[in-house]
């Protein structure tokens, strides 16, 4: 009974949270609103504690093209742009994945995965033409060196644009 309590507080108050103007391009209909195809154009790196140390623009993986994302129908394409070194020739990864909003929060299964791990996500900001996504996982101090990160990075958000 409390937990329900909860969810019910917890979905009013995300509910108390949203304002609108007309001036506002902001949405706060995520689940329809995050379906499309979106290109990534820049990593935002934060700290600890989620400020702002910088901001990268998106990779386009040495000539291969940015990642990207398609959101349809509560499935998803999650697509990751490489130059395989060795054959010197671009390659494309997808993953195909289910998802569901749940207030600002995205989460998403690969499809086929053996792991029960589904990912999340905060979605940020979600416009017509802009979709922001916090990522919580933590990036170790070499992921961020190999990555060319700010030294302190912990979290990044990802801008995706239509």
């Amino acid at each position: 009974m409390k937990k329900i309590f909860l969810l019910a507080v917890i979905a009013i108050m995300g509910l108390g949270a949203v304002s609108c103007s007309k001036d506002d391009d902001s949405t706060s209909n995520f689940s329809t609103d995050i379906k499309g195809n979106w290109k990534e154009s820049k990593i935002v790196c934060l700290d600890k504690d989620k400020k702002v140390l910088g901001e990268k623009m998106a990779s386009d993986n040495d000539g291969c093209g940015v990642d990207a994302i398609k959101f349809d129908n509560k499935e998803g394409v999650f697509t990751y742009n490489f130059k395989d070194m060795v054959k010197n020739e671009c390659v494309k990864r997808e993953y195909n994945v289910t998802y569901y909003v749940l207030l600002d929060a995205l989460i998403t299964q690969e499809k086929g995965s053996s792991e029960a791990n589904p990912e999340e996500f905060k979605i940020v900001e979600l416009t017509k033409n802009k979709l922001v996504l916090f990522s919580y996982e933590k990036l170790d101090p070499d992921s961020v060196k190999d990555l060319k990160y700010p030294t302190g990075t912990v979290y990044t958000q990802s801008v995706y644009v239509k």
